[in-house]
């Protein structure tokens, strides 16, 4: 074969004025090169997020799956509302696809009907290996990403092939495995859930902001998460308390804030109920365990 030309992007200025073009990328793609030693911390992931490592490798801990080494040529799911801490070890070149709803209905369907293999699954935050032809999809949009292309309706092609190329080239069990904590039987309402539980103070607070009837809200809560409103958002409250606990220098009062609680007492009595220590104990356990 002759030498491949790697041709530059015409008509820049064109490009770049023109109405779809995306200067800040909120969802879609972006392409990093990081430096070793960067230190990354988000207590509330925006959007989900897969990260693909072209190159390089990096600590990842997300939630309460802490400290997992992620290498080149390997990707994986970060989800909406997830704490993440993470650091690089070597130069970083990687691609961050975020997103808020899957947005072809055929992968939505997909998703769902994979669902009931969750069952068979043990899930550990475990990447996933780049293989042929995503690799070849990541590079020719890295390119494109690089040379300035940078068009909101080149986000929307490629988010589509993305899932493509997964559907084609990737079991049914290795897909479940990287979209795990997001799977769902009704996709939509599980995101809404997502999404909006953590502006809710309360169940009733959360059926408001879904706009929802009471009764539709608990029928379809019921069956997609297999436990009532109140027991799923005290797991959440339990399990989020318990992850940022760890958080360095954090005091009684700020976790306190962070989740609403009115009082000291409420507070200690939650700690308690869930831990079996108080507020004071579970801090300095965490930080001991995180350090």
């Amino acid at each position: 074969m002759g030498e491949i030309l790697l041709n530059k992007l015409l008509y820049v200025n064109e490009h770049q004025s023109c109405k779809n073009y995306q200067v800040e990328i909120d969802t879609g793609f972006k392409y990093l090169e990081v430096p070793p030693g960067t230190h990354v911390y988000e207590p509330k992931l925006q959007y989900n997020n897969v990260v693909i490592l072209i190159e390089g490798e990096c600590i990842i801990s997300c939630n309460q799956y802490d400290n997992r080494k992620i290498s080149s040529s390997e990707m994986v799911l970060l989800p909406r509302g997830a704490l993440v801490d993470a650091y690089t070890q070597k130069d970083c070149k990687l691609l961050l696809f975020s997103f808020g709803m899957v947005r072809n209905v055929c992968d939505v369907n997909m998703l769902q009907s994979y669902y009931d293999l969750c069952n068979d699954i043990h899930y550990d935050f475990t990447p996933l290996e780049i293989r042929h032809p995503l690799n070849e999809f990541i590079d020719l949009l890295v390119f494109c990403l690089k040379s300035g292309m940078n068009c909101a309706h080149l986000h929307e092609i490629k988010h589509k092939e993305f899932f493509l190329y997964l559907r084609g080239f990737y079991t049914k069990e290795e897909i479940v495995q990287l979209f795990f904590p997001i799977m769902g039987k009704k996709l939509k309402f599980k995101d809404m859930v997502l999404k909006n539980y953590t502006k809710a103070e309360n169940v009733e607070e959360l059926i408001e902001l879904l706009k929802m009837s009471k009764n539709a809200f608990y029928a379809k809560f019921s069956k997609e998460f297999g436990m009532s409103p109140r027991q799923w958002m005290l797991k959440q409250i339990r399990h989020q308390v318990f992850i940022k606990a760890a958080i360095p220098n954090i005091t009684i009062k700020e976790l306190m804030d962070l989740f609403n609680f009115d009082s000291p007492v409420q507070f200690n009595r939650f700690c308690m109920r869930e831990f079996n220590c108080t507020p004071g104990e579970l801090i300095k356990q965490q930080q001991e365990v995180s350090h």
